[in-house]
């Protein structure tokens, strides 16, 4: 017999059965699948980019250090991103965007793997895939990814303000560093004319109102309390960095003071 043929209507009523909760569900793990299939298969390149890279070393190396040493340094490594996905939550929450801890941390943990990216852009992939399943906004997305960027400098600049006592050449670096900063500052503050200026000009319309939701979030985590948590994580999560360095060094016979390794 022949296969009876459903109605639109019929068909609208079938899908009406099924209860939101197993839609929820069912969004839910695909998203954690397409979540866990980027980090997983980005990390993999990025792996066997670095394997490929360092391959005449990793013989020494591996002769110097055992693998108790290798998890001490996993492991400080890890408690630095775990303090780097707070701070990224807290941004979150700072912006009023209401998502789950779960869904921030794994879409903060994807994106990991293209943090090798410059300036960390490719991290704007955590944005894109909280955007499958919340409201959120890429332009103001931009705005924190920003704002994560400028505390690790704060952060970097800080630990490597002691080792100028012992390196002179790196000052121009923390020079350059801190005017970066502070020109970024500067222009968050006082561009917001500017850009609305730019919106009387039909072809600098939608990039102005774009640079303004991005201006906004920029605005509101450069306020007081997010600047100074928000600082105050940076440096704790790249001294975890920088201690696992001094330890993963010393292992390979370079004996140097806690100072110079930061």
């Amino acid at each position: 017999m022949p296969k009876k043929q459903l109605s639109p209507e019929q068909m609208d009523v079938g899908r009406s059965e099924i209860p939101d909760e197993a839609l929820s569900a069912r969004n839910e793990s695909l998203w954690i699948t397409r979540s866990i299939i980027v980090l997983i298969t980005l990390a993999a390149i990025y792996a066997a980019a670095t394997l490929w890279a360092a391959h005449n070393a990793w013989p020494v190396t591996l002769g110097a250090i055992s693998w108790y040493d290798i998890l001490i340094v996993i492991a400080l490594v890890a408690v630095g991103l775990l303090i780097r996905a707070a701070r990224w939550h807290y941004y979150l929450n700072v912006l009023d965007w209401r998502i789950p801890l779960g869904p921030s941390l794994l879409a903060f943990v994807a994106s990991i793997a293209l943090t090798a990216t410059p300036g960390k852009a490719g991290e704007l992939i955590k944005f894109v895939l909280l955007r499958s399943r919340f409201p959120i906004s890429l332009t103001k997305g931009s705005g924190i990814l920003l704002i994560e960027r400028l505390g690790d400098l704060f952060a970097v600049i800080a630990l490597a303000i002691g080792g100028l006592t012992l390196f002179i050449d790196l000052s121009s670096y923390v020079l350059a560093s801190v005017i970066v900063v502070g020109a970024v500052v500067v222009l968050a503050t006082k561009s917001r004319v500017m850009l609305v200026r730019a919106q009387a000009i039909p072809k600098l319309r939608a990039l102005s109102l774009k640079l303004m939701n991005m201006l906004d979030a920029v605005q509101l985590l450069l306020r007081p309390l997010p600047l100074v948590i928000g600082g105050s994580l940076a440096l704790t999560a790249w001294s975890c960095e920088a201690l696992a360095f001094h330890f993963l060094i010393g292992r390979l016979g370079i004996h140097c003071s806690l100072l110079i390794s930061f």
